[in-house]
């Protein structure tokens, strides 16, 4: 079996087997295709040679040629996993005598605080969008579905008229590895969502259309339709580059600055890990600074001489 060959097949097993998402699959896809492709420019792989051919010193050749090129040591660690987990893959179905990845490390990642909106700063960004027009509306609707039930925009893009219980107040969200939760939203959101549907729908959906958001020339929204709604209202908010994930970092800070569980906040992001969620707390933390310093007298002054 040929490098191209196993791929395809591990690829499949991601998507069948393990539900990995669509974005996963094709970054996985994109780093070991550029692995194969340097071992075959370097004469060291060829077309119908399969990965049992690879060796360790060839994979740390690969690294030393990504490393040189001053790549991020959160690059370098996917590129890692990638080659490992695909390695692994082969070695579990015995296609593998050695797994070349053995002794391979990853870099250590220094996690960094996500970026976020303040609550005045959410405010004013709701206020944005024209109401007036169906576009507005949908764009508000974008906004405040965004921030108010923290999915992401893969998330977002992919709800279904029929995925909304309104009386109830939630969204059957299908999130990552096509595992589905629900997320309860508020009466705001509610209310913007009854506007819209009853006002807007038959305005931007074709006929019979089942997804919730439409762009101007009646097809589904996607990711980057999304990205660049936001882009738009980040600049006329005058701060700079707005992105679906700022808003959902904003939905966790928020949540946890007014009390509530860290546990239920995994529970709601959709986290598998409460490490992950974890991070929001240091954005808590520092929200507490900055109103101690601008409220307290002595919060900004050190001692007088």
């Amino acid at each position: 079996m040929d490098c191209n060959t196993s791929l395809n097949q591990y690829l499949l097993v991601l998507e069948d087997e393990k539900n990995y998402s669509k974005h996963t699959i094709n970054a996985y896809r994109r780093d070991l295709q550029a692995f194969f492709a340097f071992l075959l420019e370097k004469g060291e792989l060829k077309g119908s040679d399969g990965p049992e051919m690879i060796t360790h010193l060839q994979v740390r050749r690969y690294l030393g040629k990504l490393n040189s090129k001053k790549y991020a040591s959160s690059t370098m660690a996917r590129h890692i996993t990638a080659l490992r987990a695909y390695f692994t893959y082969l070695e579990s179905e015995e296609l593998l005598d050695e797994n070349p990845m053995q002794r391979i490390v990853s870099p250590k990642i220094a996690k960094k605080i996500p970026e976020f909106l303040y609550q005045e700063q959410i405010q004013s960004l709701m206020k944005l969008p024209d109401m007036k027009k169906a576009i507005g509306v949908r764009d508000r609707l974008i906004l405040e579905i965004l921030y108010g039930t923290g999915i992401r925009v893969g998330e977002l893009v992919n709800i279904r008229v029929g995925d909304l219980d309104l009386e109830r107040r939630f969204i059957l969200v299908l999130g990552k590895g096509h595992k589905e939760r629900i997320v309860p939203f508020g009466q705001l959101l509610q209310e913007l969502l009854v506007h819209y549907l009853d006002d807007c729908f038959s305005k931007l959906a074709p006929e019979n259309g089942e997804r919730l958001l439409y762009n101007t020339r009646k097809t589904p929204m996607s990711d980057r339709s999304v990205r660049k709604i936001l882009e738009k209202y980040g600049e006329l908010m005058g701060v700079g580059r707005i992105y679906p994930h700022m808003l959902r970092h904003s939905y966790a800070t928020h949540l946890l600055e007014n009390g509530a569980d860290i546990r239920v906040v995994q529970e709601l992001l959709g986290h598998e890990n409460l490490s992950t969620t974890q991070i929001y707390t240091h954005l808590s933390k520092q929200h507490l600074r900055d109103v101690y310093r601008n409220a307290h007298p002595h919060g900004k002054n050190g001692l007088s001489k």
